[in-house]
C-alpha cells in the first residue's frame, strides 16, 4: 500500500488546492467560528478533513480516520488509534489561527498509524507546495531528496520554537518554558510559528534545530515525530519516554541531536 507515498502526497496537493488555497484570505464572516476562544475552525478544515477522509477510505476500505475536527465533534473517535485497525490521523489545516488571519504558516499534516506505530507521514505547506514524506526505516524525503537534520548544531546557534510552562516547584509559580530557555542563555534565537508543520519541516530542512510542545495530540504530531527521527533527530515526550501517538496530553520535544535534546530537558525538568 505504501510502496509509493506519492499517491497520498498528490492527493493531499489536489485537496489543499481546491479547499484551502482559494480560501486563503478569502473568507466570509461565517466561515470562521471558534470552538473555544482562540480556537478556530473554519469552513477550509471541515471540508479539507471530510474530503480527505471519504478518499483514503475509498483508497483503504479496512482502515479508520481520526481527524481533529471530528474528535473536537465526538472525542470517543480518539479510542479509534487504541485498536489494531489501521488509522489514519489528519489536520487538516495545522495553524488554523494563522490562516484565518492570513499569515502564511499553515500546513496539512497526515500520519498512518498502525498499532500505536506511526507508519507512514505526510507534512504539506501549500504555499509552497513543499511536500515531506516519511515511511518508517525508509528516510524522510522532499521531491526526490533524502532530508538530514542539523545535527552538528551547537546550542548557542540554535534556532527553536517553544510553548507552555514549566512544571512548578514547591511553591514556585508557573515559569513559561520560553523564558526559562532564554535566561539559560545556552540557546541561539526563538522563532514560535503557531503551527507544528511548519516548525518540523524547518527541523527536517536543517532550517531549525528543535521545537517543544506542551500537548502531544496526535494529529499535530505524529507525523512529524516520524519525519524527524527519519531524517536523523530525536523526539520523545519532554521526560524522555518514547513517543506513543495514543497519548495526546505530554509535553513533546523534537531536536536535531540527542545533544541538543538532552540539554534542552536539563534546563526545562530542572
Amino acid at each position: 500500500m505504501f510502496d509509493d507515498v506519492s499517491v497520498v502526497a498528490d492527493l493531499i496537493r489536489r485537496t489543499a488546492a481546491a479547499e484551502i488555497l482559494p480560501r486563503f484570505r478569502n473568507l466570509a464572516p461565517n466561515d470562521v467560528r471558534e470552538k473555544k476562544p482562540g480556537d478556530y475552525v473554519t469552513i477550509a478544515d471541515e471540508r479539507t478533513e471530510a474530503v480527505l477522509t471519504d478518499a483514503l477510505l475509498s483508497l483503504a476500505p479496512d482502515t479508520l480516520v481520526v481527524g481533529e475536527e471530528a474528535v473536537a465533534s465526538d472525542k470517543s473517535v480518539m479510542d479509534r488509534l487504541k485498536g489494531s485497525t489501521p488509522v489514519w490521523v489528519i489536520d487538516p489545516v495545522d495553524g488554523t489561527g494563522n490562516f484565518v488571519h492570513g499569515r502564511h504558516s499553515f500546513g496539512v499534516i497526515l500520519a498512518y498509524v498502525v498499532d500505536g506505530v506511526v507508519e507512514a507521514g505526510w507534512l504539506y505547506q501549500p504555499l509552497t507546495d513543499t511536500m515531506i514524506t516519511a515511511k518508517r526505516g525508509q528516510g524522510a524525503w522532499r521531491d526526490g531528496v533524502r532530508l538530514h537534520v542539523d545535527s552538528d548544531r551547537q546550542a548557542s546557534r540554535t534556532i527553536g520554537s517553544i510553548y507552555g510552562f514549566a512544571a512548578p516547584r514547591g511553591d514556585d509559580k508557573p515559569e513559561r518554558n520560553e523564558a526559562l530557555i532564554l535566561k539559560s542563555g545556552l540557546f541561539g534565537s526563538i522563532e514560535n510559528h503557531q503551527c507544528g508543520a511548519t516548525e518540523y519541516i524547518a527541523i527536517a530542512e536543517a532550517k531549525m534545530h528543535y521545537s517543544l510542545h506542551s500537548r502531544s495530540l496526535p494529529w499535530d504530531h505524529a507525523a512529524g515525530v516520524l519525519i524527524i527521527n527519519e531524517a536523523g533527530g530525536t523526539v520523545r515526550f519532554l521526560n524522555g519516554d518514547a513517543y506513543d501517538p495514543r497519548i495526546g496530553d505530554r509535553p513533546i520535544l523534537a531536536a536535531s541531536s540527542e545533544a541538543l535534546f538532552a540539554t534542552i530537558q536539563g534546563v526545562l525538568l530542572r
